[in-house]
């Protein structure tokens, strides 16, 4: 009897959320990109022997029809995202707020890329998938970048099913002690790494899948990006490999990274919410940073969903003005073409939208 009680609250729950979502949430476009290339194509696939990407670049080819059938939130990475925090309540809420939304870009599927585009390889954050970060990598993707964002099948995904559910820390994991959390995230950080040198690799392969895609990009000219625990891998990756020209760090949680990598020794620019960079552990950012002469900024009165898809199509996730975000974006396009084409890079103004940090 009690078990009923449950599943018919459940129910009920999930149709006023889903209620809810039509009204407070309804399907609505991304803005448009801040760069100069419009048209963007994608491309959703596993690497052989690697993780699935999702890949966004430049085309020459129309893209301004909405792809109306085009599902943002498959069913199983709705209710991924749900049992990673562990919730019955937001196992109803999230599928109710995400599944069946319409994907809300404009992009063109299997679209032929421009020639000689620079890459971008990102890697998204703890609950993230590669999915989530549709619209940043849109905007990375507009300035003529090949971005390739991994779905990392480390533990953090929510979109890996039952085969790979959400990895949470210990009980017993005393947060206090950063060596418990490096000691912890160490495995995370190893799988990572064996995914970007798959990706890496796949670039060159001349057996791969969609070596039509990649004959079109740049590989002399490879950047990396992350959000948070993404942004964490950004600096272990620098220090790994040697393909990277720069890097950029979006809202980076620094608090894992190993003592052995905790330095940037890449080229690199910092961005930070207004909730890191006032955070406990701003300070050992800072320190971060500092040491690794790091170009980096804040972004007043904004939170740490900046960078993800939440917090367009979400009635809660923006606290923003999205001149913000936009100011963002073209730092991070200067940046990027300061180091690939050598172009001479202003230092952002520091007006409201963003600060030095």
């Amino acid at each position: 009897m009690a078990t009923q009680v449950v599943l018919c609250a459940v129910g009920v729950v999930s149709m006023v959320m889903g209620l809810a979502r039509y009204t407070l949430a309804p399907v609505r476009s991304f803005p448009p990109v801040v760069g100069k290339y419009k048209n963007l194509g994608y491309r959703k696939f596993r690497i052989q022997g690697g993780p699935k990407v999702h890949c966004i670049y430049p085309t020459s080819e129309q893209s301004n029809v909405y792809d109306a059938n085009r599902e943002y939130t498959p069913i199983e990475s709705a209710l991924g995202l749900g049992a990673a925090f562990n919730s019955w309540l937001l196992t109803c809420i999230v599928p109710a707020f995400l599944w069946g939304q319409l994907h809300p870009d404009w992009m063109r599927e299997g679209a032929t890329p421009i020639p000689n585009t620079p890459i971008i390889i990102f890697s998204h954050g703890l609950y993230g998938t590669s999915d989530m970060y549709t619209h940043l990598c849109r905007e990375l993707a507009s300035n003529g970048l090949m971005v390739i964002a991994i779905n990392h099948e480390d533990g953090t995904s929510t979109s890996c099913g039952k085969t790979l559910p959400y990895k949470r820390p210990p009980k017993t994991l005393v947060y206090s002690n950063r060596s418990e959390v490096q000691d912890f995230r160490a495995p995370f950080f190893s799988k990572r790494k064996d995914e970007i040198q798959t990706v890496l690799d796949y670039l060159h392969s001349s057996d791969a899948q969609h070596q039509d895609l990649f004959s079109q990009a740049d590989t002399s000219k490879i950047a990396f990006a992350g959000h948070s625990f993404g942004a964490a891998t950004a600096v272990v990756a620098a220090d790994h490999f040697d393909q990277f020209n720069c890097v950029l760090l979006y809202d980076i949680w620094s608090y894992p990274i190993p003592n052995s990598s905790f330095k940037v020794t890449k080229p690199s620019i910092s961005f930070l919410s207004s909730q890191f960079a006032n955070g406990g552990e701003s300070s050992l950012t800072k320190t971060l940073l500092n040491a690794s002469g790091t170009s980096s900024f804040y972004l007043p009165g904004t939170n740490h969903q900046l960078w993800s898809d939440f917090a367009w199509f979400s009635p809660f996730g923006r606290s923003w003005k999205i001149e913000t975000h936009r100011e963002m974006i073209a730092a991070s396009h200067a940046f990027i073409d300061s180091h690939f084409y050598k172009r001479s890079i202003e230092t952002p103004s520091s007006g409201e939208a963003m600060l030095p940090f």
